[in-house]
């Protein structure tokens, strides 16, 4: 069942409340810096004329129902490109729910869920180069971490256009009448790393609309609604569960045109070779002409500095969709680990390698290649992080080294094998017992590296082992043979690879 509110009510109920609340509306600009005065005035004055418009049409989605800005308790962030206000809401109706969180990196499938309340607040935004107004209903999700149960720490917690934010969760921008989604933005301590907006929609819009609505990760989202006074007061009401979230909007609307005081309608750009679209899933009116505003990403004072997501790798083949699609929804995640360990993976290339038997290399330019075997291989994320953590000490550090390959004699192999060393190769090495016959196969030698890739691997290893990150057993094994492995591979490339 979707619980839905007809907007010429929305509307009446709308203009009826804020007439009456404005008795008992203590806002004052003098609360406020001289140099925003002038700006929350103009913010003020833009959202109610925009709030005037009758839409025709019903509201979608998370929809607040009425809503009572709280603009004696706004606050502003201005930042090079834009200045934002915050203002609280009192809401008709609130929301909780169940979200996914684990993503099991083998299977690529969401595992475990975890509950919060999520938090609505009018954010009102202006591009201060064009100096063109929009406004947005902010729905805040906060992470796991961050879960709660009282939606004033919600508050406190994420400001929009903050530029010291911390915040870790997920962010829906929606306009304010209708509730169109347009944005939809993932965070971890105040960056972002995943993010769909309507401002950089591929070809396939009903697609993208769907890639919008999966980003939720939501598991299950329920609608409470009350029965809200003139002053902003509750009284009774009830609980509607929310099978899923609506985006698109069913029946498409036809919005007027915009009075002649608002800016006109934010159109698209649209690549004139692109095959048509078809009917748009919004009209071109309900994409407002700016965009949400830049959160997090450190101090505004350091210029002009653009915020994006972290970079998704790009498949390099259809057959290696599967594999991408997990690597990026792990790479967030060590991004965060790998940055306070001091290394930031934004100054490396990363890519996804083909035809690699290992978990991860490093190419002789420095490029990072993930193999298919760190998410199908059982690491855990720890796992993984320390491997890009060691292919990222490569790229830094290594000496160069020739990638031509020198054959051995015939018998050369390893000796004095390690009774542990040779336990796991024999039972761990492949996942199965090797017979004594590929055993014997696996401890013989046949072509080496130049000694300067063993010295670069003898190097990586030693300082992966002491890097700091809890890796599992499992991998601390595999990692151990192959420290080992690389110090007898050095021995007899140092014997016969110049020869």
């Amino acid at each position: 069942m979707k619980y839905r509110i007809g907007l010429h009510l929305f509307f009446f109920l709308f203009v009826l409340f804020w007439l009456s609340s404005c008795e008992n509306d203590d806002f004052s600009l003098d609360e406020y810096e001289n140099s925003n005065s002038h700006l929350m005035s103009e913010a003020r004055h833009y959202f109610e004329e925009y709030a005037s418009i009758e839409m025709e049409g019903e509201p979608t989605g998370l929809h607040p129902g009425n809503i009572a800005p709280e603009w004696s308790k706004a606050k502003v962030f201005i930042r090079p490109e834009t200045m934002t206000v915050n203002v609280p809401l009192i809401t008709e109706a609130t929301y909780e729910g169940s979200f996914y969180n684990d993503v099991d990196t083998v299977s690529g499938e969401f595992r475990d869920t975890y509950f919060t309340v999520m938090l609505q607040k009018l954010v009102v935004v202006k591009n201060l180069e064009t100096g063109i107004y929009s406004c947005y209903i902010a729905t805040i999700i906060p992470s796991e971490e961050y879960a709660t149960k009282n939606r004033t720490k919600i508050d406190k917690m994420c400001y929009s256009g903050d530029p010291n934010s911390e915040f870790s969760g997920t962010i829906v921008y929606s306009t304010v009448t209708t509730n169109y989604t347009i944005s939809v933005e993932k965070y971890i301590n105040g960056i972002l790393y995943d993010q769909r907006s309507l401002y950089y929609a591929s070809a396939d819009l009903y697609a993208y609309l769907n890639e919008m609505s999966q980003l939720l990760c939501s598991a299950r989202i329920t609608r409470t609604v009350r029965t809200m006074t003139k002053n902003g007061e509750f009284g009774g009401g009830g609980s509607i569960l929310l099978p899923e979230v609506v985006i698109t909007p069913d029946p498409k609307p036809t919005p007027p045109p915009p009075p002649p005081s608002l800016p006109p309608p934010y159109v698209p750009p649209t690549n004139p070779v692109m095959p048509p679209l078809g009917p748009p899933a919004y009209p071109p009116g309900y994409v407002p002409p700016t965009s949400p505003p830049q959160t997090g990403g450190g101090s505004s004072s350091g210029g002009d500095q653009q915020q994006h997501p972290l970079p998704k790798l790009t498949s390099p083949a259809p057959e290696y969709d599967a594999m991408t699609k997990k690597i990026n929804a792990i790479l967030a995640q060590i991004y965060e680990t790998l940055k306070e360990m001091g290394v930031d993976l934004s100054e490396f290339k990363i890519e996804i390698s083909v035809g690699c038997a290992s978990s991860a290399r490093t190419e002789a330019d420095g490029t990072i290649g993930l193999c298919a075997k760190l998410v199908n291989g059982g690491y855990t994320l720890n796992d993984q992080s320390s491997i890009i953590w060691h292919e990222a000490y490569h790229a830094r550090n290594d000496d160069p080294w020739s990638k031509k390959e020198r054959e051995v004699p015939p018998g050369t192999g390893y000796s004095n094998i390690p009774p542990d060393i040779e336990d796991y190769i024999r039972n761990n090495l492949y996942g199965e017992r090797l017979s004594d016959m590929a055993y014997k196969d696996e401890i013989t030698v046949s072509r080496i590296k130049s000694p300067e890739y063993y010295r670069n691997e003898i190097a990586a290893y030693r300082a992966e082992m002491n890097n700091g990150i809890n890796v599992s057993s499992a991998y601390a094994r595999e990692r151990s043979y192959l420290y080992w492995k690389h110090q007898q591979d050095l021995k007899i490339a140092e014997q016969y690879y110049n020869k």
